[in-house]
């Protein structure tokens, strides 16, 4: 049985506010994302100005094998979190 242009444009507008309510918490927890990434980065950058503390903090998560041309980098303290 075909449905009619009134159901069918009730079952779109109903699918369209669903989506848009399932999307504003992914769009908030995006934002979020972006903001603690760059707090963090924020946060290193004031790391990298106090000397020895990072080098400390690394060897204490023993995640960073650094070779002496290697510049120092924001990975070690974000661990395993690949999505930078």
């Amino acid at each position: 049985m075909l449905k009619s242009p009134l159901s069918l444009n009730q079952e779109l507008e109903y699918l369209k506010a669903e989506t848009l309510h399932e999307r504003k918490p992914y769009a908030r927890a995006r934002e979020a994302d972006r903001y603690n990434i760059v707090a963090i980065y924020l946060w290193w950058l004031e790391a990298c100005k106090v000397p020895g503390y990072l080098e400390e903090l690394y060897q204490q998560f023993n995640h960073l094998k650094r070779r002496q041309k290697v510049k120092p980098t924001i990975q070690p303290i974000l661990g395993d979190w690949k999505r930078l």
